[in-house]
């Protein structure tokens, strides 16, 4: 996932398990800065933006595929202020992005 939200100037936490997915059509990315500004589309947004969103795309589809792309930097409370949006509109496919780890580091 990494790699194709470079323009937000976001480190990813890497794992063993991480790997670069193919996107697939539709997916939500909200990425959510070290400093816990959230990001969609580009776009700066506010948590009343998000629960906007997301309440109107459980209207259609409750299982809309939404990725929550922190920084490593990012605070705790932030990434999960946006993951209880998430729950609160109904939306539970939700996956974290993470980067490869790198060979003898440690993720």
């Amino acid at each position: 996932m990494a790699k194709f939200e470079t323009e937000v100037n976001i480190s990813v936490p890497a794992a063993d398990s991480g790997k670069q997915n193919n996107r697939t059509v539709g997916e939500l990315v909200v990425n959510i800065r070290q400093d816990g500004t959230r990001v969609l589309n580009s776009n700066v947004v506010t948590d009343a933006d998000l629960k906007y969103k997301f309440d109107e795309i459980a209207k259609f589809d409750r299982k809309q595929a939404i990725i929550l792309r922190a920084d490593t930097r990012t605070d705790y409370g932030d990434l999960f202020k946006v993951l209880d949006l998430c729950h609160k509109a109904g939306l539970y496919h939700v996956s974290f992005a993470s980067r490869e780890s790198d060979a003898g580091s440690p993720p």
